[in-house]
């Protein structure tokens, strides 16, 4: 079983990716600062992993960087050296006590090059940071962290945003500015939490690629300004307005559900297209991990090419399956 990395680790001067899966390191050796190709440090599942020395903020080509551990990394000071590096992925699943820190959690300023941030397990951060200066960050992904209070401003280009299982975290941001949102997840959160949707982010992302806007959230209403809404059932009449012709695009459909079992689950709904005499196949869209018993709701979009539908057309939408217990459809121009 390996306990450390060698000392002379700095003498492989073109090593350019290190992974080290579910060992029991324990430390990292300061030399592990003198790799001047490396690009990757991959340290996941080394759950005993408690030092990490500040010569690694050095490493000037270091892309991808992960450090997964069950326990505290006690000894690291990344608050000042790690806004200096050109890290594009950084993953952390441990709770960081920093040596400069003396009121227990302290989180670096991160390096203005990020993409993709995630953040798991750190159980003494109270409060994230403001990231909106991070103008290339487009993932964040923040996961039971029991202390979080608060999320404070965003970066303006976010397009994937969860946050799990946060169970204090009572504020969360205006998303608003977001206008290239594609994925939201905001679930198991503290229990008077709510995310403010808005119009803005029902879009029809990238027609090409055929990706379009998703969310899951905790909220148990369906938006005021949604068109139609059924708030005491599973089945919805509407009739697409026929003054619309070619500006109407889709539908966004939003669903309030009970989680009928833990882990994934899904919502299928039948459409039925009364103006042309035809059903679709059931549409079923993946909702992401619940616990049973949860009241959570599911807003997907759908082009109105993809399940048949045109200006003037008279819809329903059904939920056979599940326990739904309200559904909504806004017509997307």
């Amino acid at each position: 079983m390996i306990h450390r990395l060698p000392e002379q680790l700095g003498k492989m001067q073109c090593l350019e990716s290190l992974y080290a899966f579910n060992t029991a390191i324990e430390e990292l050796p300061d030399s592990i600062g003198l790799l001047p190709r490396i690009q990757r440090l991959h340290f996941d599942e080394c759950h005993k992993l408690t030092y990490v020395p500040n010569s690694i903020c050095n490493l000037k080509s270091l892309a991808s960087l992960y450090l997964t551990t069950r326990e505290d990394i006690i000894k690291i000071d990344l608050t000042e050296a790690m806004k200096d590096m050109n890290l594009e992925d950084l993953r952390l699943s441990c709770n960081i006590r920093t040596n400069s820190s003396s009121h227990g959690s302290s989180f670096p300023e991160l390096p203005p090059n990020l993409i993709l941030l995630e953040v798991e397990n750190h159980a003494s951060l109270e409060q994230a940071p403001d990231l909106s200066y991070l103008k290339h960050l487009k993932e964040i992904s923040i996961r039971r962290c029991c202390s979080l209070q608060s999320v404070q401003k965003l970066p303006p280009h976010l397009s994937s945003l969860t946050v799990t299982d946060c169970t204090s975290l009572q504020e969360f941001p205006v998303l608003s500015m977001l206008r290239d949102l594609e994925l939201l997840e905001v679930t198991g959160n503290g229990s008077n939490l709510k995310v403010k949707l808005e119009e803005n982010h029902l879009q029809l992302i990238r027609r090409d690629w055929g990706s379009t806007f998703g969310a899951t959230l905790q909220n148990k209403e369906i938006a005021e300004w949604f068109d139609y809404k059924n708030r005491g059932g599973c089945t919805l009449s509407f009739h697409v307005p026929p003054n619309l012709g070619d500006h109407f695009v889709g539908v966004a459909f939003w669903v309030v559900y009970k989680c009928s079992y833990d882990g994934w689950s899904a919502v299928e709904a039948v459409i039925t297209n009364k103006t042309e005499g035809m059903t679709t196949a059931s549409h079923s869209k993946g909702i992401n991990s619940g616990r049973k018993g949860d009241v959570l709701s599911f807003i997907h979009c759908i082009r109105a090419e993809d399940i048949s539908m045109k200006s003037g057309d008279k819809i329903m939408i059904s939920y056979p399956d599940g326990e739904v217990n309200m559904c909504g459809v806004h017509i997307l121009k």
